[in-house]
C-alpha cells in the first residue's frame, strides 16, 4: 500500500492516507465523501453531502427551505386527511340518524297498527293537557275517541280566588296518573276525572 497525497475537492485540505482498494475517501476536515479514479486522479463530484459540514450560507438556506416545504406538505396532507375524515364521519352519522329515525318511525307505526287491530283507543291528549280543562268537554272528547268507562268526581272546592269551577284537577286511566297523547288504552279502561 502506498501513502497517497490527495486534496479534498470541497475544502481543498491536503489529505495524506493509505488508499488501498478503496474507491471513496472521506475528508477528515469537512466530512465530504469523494471518489478516487485509478489512484491517479481525483473526481471532484460530491457524492454524500452533509449540511452540517458546509459553511455555504446559500446551501444552508436551500436546505432549510426544502425542510420547511416538506413540513408544510406533510401538514397540508394531515389537514386534508382530517377534513376528509370529518366529512366521512358526518356523512356516516347523518345516514345512521336517518336509518335510526326510519326504524323508530316503522316501529312506532307497527305498534300503533297492532294497538288499532287489537281494538285499543288513542287518548289524544297527555295527562298534563287535561289538567285545567273543562271536565264536560274532556268527557265528550274521550267518548268521541271511543272510551266507554268514564266516571267523574266533584271536589266541590271551587271558589272565587282558589280553583276555577268545573276544571279538571287530575285524570287517571286504569290508575295511571301520567300518560302521553300517543298512548293507546282498551276502550273499557277505567277513566276517573277529578274536577273542582
Amino acid at each position: 500500500m502506498k501513502l497517497k497525497r490527495l486534496s479534498c475537492p470541497s475544502c481543498g485540505a491536503n489529505i495524506n492516507m493509505e488508499i488501498g482498494d478503496n474507491k471513496t475517501v472521506f475528508c477528515p476536515f469537512c466530512g465530504n465523501q469523494f471518489a478516487i479514479d485509478n489512484e491517479e486522479s481525483v473526481q471532484t463530484k460530491n457524492i454524500n453531502f452533509h449540511a452540517r459540514f458546509t459553511n455555504d450560507a446559500n446551501v444552508m438556506k436551500e436546505i432549510k427551505e426544502d425542510r420547511e416545504n416538506e413540513r408544510q406538505h406533510k401538514d397540508s396532507k394531515w389537514s386534508y386527511g382530517l377534513i376528509a375524515l370529518c366529512f366521512l364521519l358526518s356523512f356516516g352519522l347523518l345516514i345512521f340518524m336517518q336509518v335510526d329515525s326510519s326504524c323508530k318511525r316503522t316501529n312506532k307505526q307497527e305498534s300503533e297498527q297492532r294497538a288499532i287491530e287489537a281494538g285499543m283507543k288513542k287518548v289524544g291528549r297527555s295527562s298534563a293537557d287535561f289538567e285545567g280543562m273543562n271536565f264536560e268537554a274532556a268527557v265528550a272528547e274521550l267518548k268521541l275517541a271511543g272510551f266507554t268507562n268514564i266516571s267523574t268526581i266533584d271536589l266541590n272546592d271551587a271558589g272565587l280566588f282558589k280553583n276555577k269551577k268545573d276544571t279538571i284537577e287530575r285524570i287517571t286511566i286504569n290508575g295511571t296518573t301520567s300518560f302521553s297523547s300517543n298512548e293507546y288504552f282498551p276502550p273499557d279502561a277505567q277513566i276517573v276525572i277529578t274536577y273542582h
